[in-house]
C-alpha cells in the first residue's frame, strides 16, 4: 500500500484495484491487505497499521456492496474532498448567519427566498454529476405558506 496520506486515495486505490474490478477481485485484495495490515500482526507500528486497516475495511464495506459502490462512484467528492477542487462548492458563511435574511417571509430578502435560492444553486451543482440530469427530481424548498402535510409527502425540502 502506498505510504501517501490515505485521505488522498480513493477506495479503489486503498484496495489496490481498478475501478472496474469484480466483486471477487475486491474480496481477494481485501483479504490480502487485511491480513497484511491487521493490527495484531503489526505490533511494532500499531497506530499507523490500525489506521490503514480501518481504511481498508471502510473501502471494502463500500465497494463490496453494489448499491453503496454505485453511490460512491457517483459521489466520490463526499468521501475524498482532498482529491477534488471543492472550492466551487463551498457555501458562503453568510448563510450560517441570521443576518442573511430579513424576516420569515417570501420577500426577495426573506428567509424562504434566500434559502430557496441557495438550495436551487446546490441542486444545480449536484446535477452535474448525474448521467441524465433531466431524469433527476428533487423536492422544492417551500415557502411561508407550506404546510406540514405537503412537507411530509416530500413536496418541500
Amino acid at each position: 500500500m502506498p505510504d501517501s496520506n490515505s485521505s488522498c486515495q480513493t477506495f479503489y486505490d486503498i484496495l489496490q484495484i481498478e475501478n472496474d474490478s469484480t466483486i471477487e477481485q475486491i474480496k481477494k485484495s481485501y483479504r490480502t491487505l487485511a491480513l497484511k495490515y491487521h493490527p495484531d500482526k503489526n505490533l511494532d507500528n500499531i497506530v499507523e497499521t490500525t489506521a490503514k486497516f480501518n481504511r481498508i475495511q471502510e473501502a471494502y464495506e463500500i465497494l463490496s456492496d453494489p448499491e453503496k459502490r454505485n453511490w460512491y462512484d457517483n459521489h466520490r467528492d463526499v468521501f475524498h474532498k482532498d482529491l477534488f477542487d471543492v472550492s466551487e462548492y463551498e457555501i458562503d458563511e453568510k448563510y450560517f448567519q441570521s443576518s442573511c435574511y430579513n424576516g420569515f417571509n417570501d420577500d426577495v430578502n426573506g428567509f424562504y427566498s434566500v434559502y430557496r435560492k441557495l438550495f436551487e444553486d446546490i441542486m444545480q451543482q449536484e446535477l452535474r454529476f448525474y448521467d441524465d440530469p433531466d431524469d433527476f427530481e428533487y423536492p422544492e424548498f417551500g415557502d411561508s405558506n407550506s404546510d406540514l402535510k405537503s412537507f411530509q409527502n416530500g413536496h418541500y425540502f
